[in-house]
């Protein structure tokens, strides 16, 4: 528990010892509330009050502004120089200096700006009529706008439509002209910056992807409804016209387009939603090995000895087995794993065949 520690004083008017905390020994000069009320009594300045004259006491340090008695005889003083007025927009009562009396009309700020709205408002302009050259339509104008050359048109595609039709053919002013920048080559300087702004940036938005389908979907396509010449790329009109690829041409193309709409780069790619087993069975890689195994058995069903038909590869050690023995969790990690891919561990079974043996074995 905090112990406070206790000062004796003398009370100033009746001599009396009182005790008093530390903290408020210096401002503690009376020992109770009579004493304070009987000693600023003594030192009180009695004035008259300047509305109804009646005597009033005033401490020392108020002699100076200290002028009424109550509150009452203060506003009337307020009041008493002053002419009384009613707000035009609220109707209440106020009292305004006799110099300002005629132009104010107004409360307060607020009323003020409620009543110079709209048409009461000494710098309002009624609107002027017009016709869009454009259209036709009717709109309305301030008449400032006429000074600015504006009120021609209704709207900014009326305008851009009138400098689409002024503005074309020998009407403009860069007709039958050439950019002063023509033939002039870019600094490599220049061509670098570009490069760098236009890295990893869209050539167009999928917002204006979707504006650009609707703009020209249907009768908005220039070529709706339109067919090409007769011979039109056909036949020996054709720039490939009797000729063929080599194998070698055939390879490199091949290799070229492998995993070019691979994840990321395919279209319909969701963000690998696929289960990883269907995934790697579907997978180029799958693909490849079947073949082979095809290729290795001769297309001959292992069992029964009949070639051709619906033909499946089968895994000799199980595929499930190889998923958890090499912990396979991504498709990365499959196309990876040699053993999966291992064409010695598979065999060349008919459709009906590999069915039942799963059936049987499981």
């Amino acid at each position: 528990m905090k112990i406070i520690k206790v000062v004796k004083k003398l009370c100033i008017e009746c001599k009396r010892e009182f005790e008093v905390s530390q903290y408020k020994s210096e401002s503690a000069n009376f020992c109770s509330k009579d004493c304070y009320h009987i000693f600023k009594g003594k030192n009180q300045i009695i004035k008259n009050c300047k509305i109804c004259g009646k005597e009033f006491k005033v401490s020392p340090s108020r002699k100076n502004t200290a002028n009424f008695c109550s509150y009452d005889c203060k506003k009337l003083f307020k009041i008493k120089d002053k002419v009384k007025k009613i707000c035009e927009t609220c109707g209440k009562e106020f009292y305004i200096r006799k110099s300002r009396a005629e132009k104010t009309k107004y409360c307060s700020v607020i009323c003020r700006g409620i009543g110079l709205r709209g048409k009461n408002s000494p710098h309002f302009k009624e609107k002027i009529r017009r016709i869009c050259e454009i259209c036709g339509c009717e709109f309305y104008i301030y008449p400032s706008a006429l000074k600015k050359d504006a009120g021609k048109f209704c709207s900014r595609e009326c305008y851009y439509k009138f400098e689409s039709i002024s503005k074309c053919g020998e009407n403009n002013y860069m007709y039958g002209k050439s950019s002063w920048s023509k033939g002039i080559p870019m600094r490599e300087t220049t061509k670098q910056k570009l490069s760098e702004i236009k890295k990893g940036v869209p050539i167009h938005t999928e917002e204006y992807k979707q504006q650009l389908s609707i703009k020209y979907a249907g009768e908005g396509n220039p070529f709706f409804g339109k067919k090409h010449e007769e011979g039109f790329h056909t036949g020996e009109n054709n720039p490939f016209f009797g000729k063929n690829h080599t194998e070698e041409s055939k390879q490199i193309m091949s290799k070229s387009h492998i995993g070019q709409l691979r994840e990321d780069n395919n279209p319909n790619w969701n963000g690998g939603i696929t289960p990883l087993r269907k995934a790697i069975r579907e997978s180029r890689e799958m693909y490849e090995w079947k073949k082979k195994v095809f290729e290795k058995d001769d297309y001959t069903d292992w069992y029964t000895g009949l070639k051709g038909g619906p033909l499946e590869a089968h895994h000799i050690i199980r595929f499930e087995d190889l998923l958890r023995k090499y912990n396979i969790t991504t498709l990365d990690e499959a196309r990876n794993c040699k053993e999966l891919w291992d064409v010695n561990n598979g065999i060349t079974m008919r459709r009906d065949v590999h069915r039942a043996h799963h059936d049987l074995w499981g």
